[in-house]
């Protein structure tokens, strides 16, 4: 996110960033959306641009424009993978903090073999297969990037949105605290002032 107040958002984001790029062998550039975790990791090596948009939630045109320089990269063999590390939503007190690849797009060897399973035969495709993947690979990969930003937003909404919450009721409770403690020393005030009160009245008797 471009701001804070949101809990654990971005922290856990940017450790878990941090985490893949240690353990990793490869030669990773990084590309931000936001400026917070881009602020926690800028130890890292090979820190590069951070996107910006024209409001503070971006549109799918905007996700798109950076879809093609992201793939444009890949096309040209400038690197090999893309990935993308964002937080992905549970609930809205509850996200998971990933790291996915978006290009190659690929099956893993399990999903290969329930499909064939569930399809045991040949299709006939017109136009070509070749025309079709053409067509639906690069809206694949566009999807599956609006779809982690989206993913994201959500999150840092719902993330915001418990953190005030814990923010106004621990506010409340010191309230209530201290109103107690107040009280409590006003009533031993008044309770010293009434005992001196008495006891120079008993003195004056006597």
């Amino acid at each position: 996110s471009d701001k804070g107040l949101c809990g654990g958002y971005n922290s856990q984001l940017a450790k878990r960033v941090r985490t893949f790029v240690n353990d990793s062998n490869e030669d990773i550039k990084l590309f931000f959306i936001g400026k917070k975790v881009k602020e926690l990791v800028k130890t890292l090596p090979n820190v590069d641009k951070t996107f910006t948009f024209t409001k503070p939630e971006a549109n799918f045109d905007e996700i798109k424009k950076i879809g093609r320089e992201l793939a444009s990269l890949f096309t040209t063999g400038e690197v090999g993978k893309v990935y993308i590390a964002y937080n992905e939503f549970k609930s809205a007190i509850s996200f998971n903090s990933k790291v996915d690849t978006l290009l190659p797009l690929s099956l893993d060897e399990e999903e290969k073999e329930n499909l064939k399973e569930e399809f045991p035969f040949d299709f006939k495709y017109e136009p070509s297969p070749t025309v079709i993947l053409d067509t639906l690979l690069p809206e694949t990969f566009m999807s599956n990037l609006w779809t982690c930003q989206l993913d994201a937003l959500a999150s840092e909404h719902g993330s915001r949105m418990a953190s005030m919450d814990s923010a106004t009721k621990n506010c409340k409770e010191m309230i209530r605290t201290l109103t107690l403690k107040m009280n409590k020393l006003r009533q031993a005030g008044i309770t010293t002032e009434l005992i001196e009160v008495v006891s120079g009245a008993e003195s004056l008797k006597n």
